[in-house]
């Protein structure tokens, strides 16, 4: 008699887990096809979704440079010392943008002060220490600004082929 109340315990688990199974499953899909989502929303918002310029052909970015080295105040450390940052940038279009019809290769010139403007305003904000130690930081931020300014996707990356940093006492 125990044995047969066994069994049917038995049985009755097993038909209760595969409704649960068969219920929960699905709702666990959703779930994550909702934190996708919600995920890929985050990294538009960031401005993380533009391309890397690992993914853009090389065949299709148009390098745009600025040779002239700006120099840019950098913001104080905390016992009041300040530098100069020298910069030249080196900033990579996607040609495949839809922006870069628009604001792209030659018309870039146009908007050398805009872009020299987005730079300086990016690199004052940190300090010597900072600026050294976070240069792709530094460099993201600006292709981020960029990119909110002139459309999603045109700048694939920004460089500083020279950059130096010199105490202003």
């Amino acid at each position: 008699m125990v044995s047969v109340i066994t069994l049917a315990l038995l049985i009755i688990n097993l038909i209760l887990t595969a409704l649960l199974l068969v219920s929960v499953l699905p709702e666990t899909r959703n779930a994550n096809n909702l934190i996708s989502k919600v995920a890929g929303a985050i990294d538009l918002e960031t401005g993380s979704s533009a391309k890397s310029k690992s993914s853009v052909n090389p065949d299709d970015i148009n390098p745009y440079s600025i040779k002239d080295a700006m120099m840019i105040n950098l913001k104080a450390d905390s016992d009041g010392n300040s530098a100069i940052a020298s910069v030249t940038a080196v900033l990579s279009q996607d040609k495949n943008s839809k922006s870069y019809k628009k604001f792209g290769g030659s018309k870039t010139d146009g908007y050398a002060d805009i872009i020299k403007d987005i730079i300086n305003k990016t690199v004052r904000e940190y300090t010597k220490e900072e600026f050294q130690s976070n240069t792709d930081k530094v460099q993201k931020e600006i292709l981020n600004k960029l990119n909110d300014y002139f459309g999603n996707n045109l700048y694939v990356s920004v460089g500083f082929p020279t950059s130096t940093v010199e105490d202003t006492q």
